[in-house]
């Protein structure tokens, strides 16, 4: 395998990864013309990535949409995690500068790449001029569910957020910090039980309805000063459409940050404001770059995030380790189990197995149904990071879940093994029991400390799990 590469080479990979991250933004774009809801998706999900552009948000998104917490390899590895071999990296863009310098004023730039070792030298101690030209080249980041970070390392993480609980003295903060930067904020009687809020752009006023709850008065306070935060001035040439957009997108990104849950009134707001947007745009001709419409949102996301978090430290309201739910996913290929995949959700672990399965050969991807592959979690890992810590397992196998769905009855739980029948089958179909212990190197619940059924309740094997703890 060759190891080293012309810079000619070396240009055209670069413009062909740029050619294919340009496609894959512009599918996104088409995807959510047909399927505006799918937005808000995306705005819950570019929440978590504090530190990388509007842009690379959308590859990563594209590219996996389950994607927890992304890195360099160069960064897993300095925090004592490796990639694991055969995994794939996500492709997004890199700023790497060109440096050029000239021997004298009158003489043509050259690259640095191309200097004698006498002119390196001249260059180090600062007697040749140089230039730094930008450039954007390709890069690599891998989730951290494709490193060998153990489990019980994912809640300090992925594990901190903030609760209801906090809602009132975070509410307290960044109220004053409106005040702060000259946004005025008042709570009166607004004569509705209906309007929970309102923002003036003249007189950069917001009024919050005195009757609302903690959680609520938050939820408003974030949404009305969205729409100072993203320079929504009355003299603004924005449409009201995009007006509405950005301000939706930002305020969810910030109520995603301190714990408040999206509502499904909310995620419609924002469908029919995207699509109304788009609407417009296609009206003037101009092209829809879905990276250019989420860039003034990223933008005062991460400027004001940072200035936010500094006022809740000063307040000692710090983040608390929250509930995780991690799905340990053995999957199976080529009638063997290769691989353990930690997640947050049953959903996203059915998502990244299928994408892996895309990825793969031939003999993997005929097997990988989305319908086969669900059923073939059949180890879940619980790891639930609170003020007490506490670590169950249990084998998802045809004898365990019978075993465990018999207790639960037994125990007045609604949990019976008809609720299993279909993935018993087709479990029997793709592995016997046998194939699967025998297989499998991840510890099953005999080597762990039982769970009792009055601590285990699965509300719905399509939904998440939950623990009692007592």
């Amino acid at each position: 395998m060759r190891k080293y590469f012309s810079q000619e080479e070396r240009d055209a990979y670069n413009a062909q990864k740029r050619e294919e991250a340009n496609q894959q933004i512009v599918d996104l774009a088409k995807t959510w013309q047909d399927n505006p809801e799918d937005v808000a998706e995306f705005i819950r999900f570019q929440s978590r990535f504090h530190h990388y552009s509007a842009r690379n948000k959308l590859l990563i998104y594209k590219q996996n949409p389950y994607a927890s917490f992304v890195a360099s390899m160069a960064d897993f590895n300095e925090m004592g995690y490796w990639v694991r071999r055969g995994q794939h990296g996500m492709s997004i863009s890199v700023y790497m500068p060109v440096t050029t310098f000239r021997t004298k004023p009158s003489a043509p730039w050259r690259s640095i790449r191309t200097a004698s070792a006498q002119e390196k030298e001249m260059i180090k101690a600062g007697m040749l001029e140089t230039h730094e030209e930008p450039h954007f080249g390709t890069g690599s980041v891998y989730d951290i569910s494709q490193t060998t970070c153990p489990l019980s390392d994912y809640p300090k993480l992925l594990g901190l957020g903030y609760d209801s609980a906090q809602h009132a003295a975070i509410y307290k903060e960044i109220k004053r910090y409106c005040e702060n930067i000259g946004i005025q904020v008042k709570e009166q009687d607004v004569d509705s039980v209906t309007l929970r809020g309102f923002y003036d752009p003249r007189t950069r006023h917001i009024t919050i309805n005195d009757k609302l709850g903690d959680t609520q008065k938050l939820s408003t306070l974030i949404h009305e000063m969205s729409h100072d935060l993203i320079g929504h001035s009355p003299d603004s040439q924005k449409s009201s459409a995009q007006r509405e957009f950005e301000s939706d997108a930002l305020s969810m990104m910030l109520e995603q940050q301190y714990g408040i849950p999206t509502t499904d009134v909310r995620k419609s707001h924002l469908a029919d404001c995207y699509a109304a947007y788009c609407k417009e745009l296609q009206n003037t001709q101009k092209p829809i770059e879905i990276d250019k419409l989420f860039e003034p949102v990223n933008d005062t996301f991460n400027r004001h995030v940072r200035n936010l978090e500094q006022y809740l430290q000063a307040a000692e309201i710090l983040q608390k380790p929250q509930e995780l739910l991690i799905y340990s996913v053995r999957t199976i290929e080529q009638d063997k189990a290769v691989i353990t995949e930690g997640f947050d959700s049953l959903d996203a672990a059915v998502g990244h197995i299928r994408q892996m399965a895309e990825n793969s050969d031939a003999a993997l991807k005929a097997n990988a149904t989305i319908e086969s592959w669900r059923i073939l979690s059949d180890q879940t890992q619980f790891e639930i990071s609170a003020a007490g810590k506490a670590i169950a397992n249990y084998e998802y196998s045809q004898s365990t879940g019978l075993h465990i769905a018999n207790s639960a009855q037994e125990s007045g739980l609604e949990r019976t093994p008809a609720s299993h029948e279909n993935d018993f089958q087709m479990l029997d179909r793709l592995h016997s029991d046998a194939e699967m212990s025998s297989n499998s190197e991840v510890q099953t619940a005999a080597s762990n400390p039982s769970v009792t059924a009055t601590e285990m309740i699965e509300e719905d094997y399509e939904e998440d799990f939950e623990i009692e703890l007592s």
